[in-house]
C-alpha cells in the first residue's frame, strides 16, 4: 500500500483539521479516532521565537494510508491564530505550505499578518508541517 501524497493528503488534512477546529468531534471520540470522526485538538503554546503570541499549536493523528484507516497513524503538527473578532468568525482559512519540502507550522504568524484585517477578523488562520517535515512525523 502506498501512503497518500500531494494534494489528496493536503485536502484530507484540511478536512480533518477543519472538523477539529470547528468542534465537529463526537462526544465519545477516543485519542485515536476512526477516520470518519474528528477528535478535538489539544491547543497549546507554540515553540519558537518571533511568533505571534496568539498562535497555538497542536498535534493531529492521521492514518499513514487513508485506504487503511485502522492502520498505522502518524502525527502532524498544526497551528492556528484564532479569528481577531470571534463574533464575526466564519470558519478556518488553511494556508497550505508550498513545496515540496516546505514546513508551514509558522505560516499563521508569518503570512497571516499579511492578510487583510477583514480576513483575519472572519477566519481562524491555520497551517501545518507536512509529514516528514518540521515537527510532523
Amino acid at each position: 500500500m502506498r501512503p497518500m501524497t500531494g494534494r489528496t493528503a493536503a485536502l484530507a488534512l484540511a478536512t480533518a483539521a477543519t472538523a477539529s477546529l470547528l468542534g465537529v468531534a463526537s462526544a465519545n471520540a477516543t485519542p485515536d479516532p476512526p477516520a470518519d470522526r474528528a477528535a478535538a485538538l489539544d491547543w497549546g503554546a507554540c515553540e519558537g521565537t518571533g511568533l505571534d503570541p496568539r498562535q497555538e499549536c497542536a498535534t493531529l493523528k492521521v492514518p499513514l494510508d487513508y485506504r487503511d484507516p485502522g492502520g498505522k497513524r502518524i502525527s502532524l503538527a498544526v497551528s492556528r491564530i484564532p479569528s481577531e473578532r470571534p463574533q464575526a468568525r466564519r470558519g478556518a482559512l488553511l494556508l497550505i505550505p508550498g513545496g515540496p519540502g516546505s514546513p508551514g507550522l509558522n505560516r499563521p504568524s508569518t503570512l497571516g499578518k499579511r492578510l487583510p484585517k477583514s480576513v483575519r477578523d472572519a477566519y481562524d488562520v491555520v497551517s501545518f508541517d507536512p509529514r516528514g517535515l518540521g515537527q510532523s512525523t
